[in-house]
């Protein structure tokens, strides 16, 4: 669901592709929970890009296509797949570095700034997010109650 979201934004904005550069987006995609690692997403495909410490990791916590590649390799595999020209990019947070890699193998022009739009989408909670929320909660109101009980006057917070 929260890739067809991002789906029909690309579509809104004229981009065959959504490159996902940042960890807490890529997890937030993906379920990923490695780092150093690009998250692809086109019309018809999810590509999890990522070296070799991550990807048994990658094939276990996700649904996405993993491709295994070195650094050296990553941006060129990367467009190897980038579709219709237009790239989205989640452009806030990622090093200049970064965005120079990107801008090796496309123009300026075609790249399009989609941080807004992913923002815009997490701020709304979906179901799944609100029943961990709730969950949590429920832990804090437990480990509360239980604190309770060792709380008294005269105790140290050491103790």
């Amino acid at each position: 669901m929260r890739i067809e979201k991002l789906r029909e934004k690309m579509a809104e904005l004229g981009v065959g592709s959504a490159l996902i550069m940042t960890d807490e987006n890529i997890r937030y995609y993906s379920r990923f929970s490695g780092s150093s690692s690009q998250l692809l997403v086109t019309s018809g495909e999810v590509m999890l890009f990522t070296d070799s410490r991550y990807t048994e990791l990658a094939e276990n916590e996700t649904e996405c296509t993993v491709v295994e590649t070195k650094s050296q390799d990553r941006y060129p595999a990367i467009f190897g797949h980038v579709k219709n020209g237009r790239l989205g990019v989640d452009l806030a947070g990622i090093p200049y570095t970064a965005y120079k890699d990107i801008r090796a193998h496309i123009s300026e022009t075609d790249i399009v700034d989609i941080s807004d739009a992913i923002e815009a989408q997490r701020i709304v909670k979906d179901e799944e997010e609100l029943a961990l929320i709730a969950k949590g909660a429920r832990h804090n109101d437990e480990l509360f109650a239980h604190l309770r009980g060792l709380i008294r006057p005269g105790i140290t917070e050491t103790d």
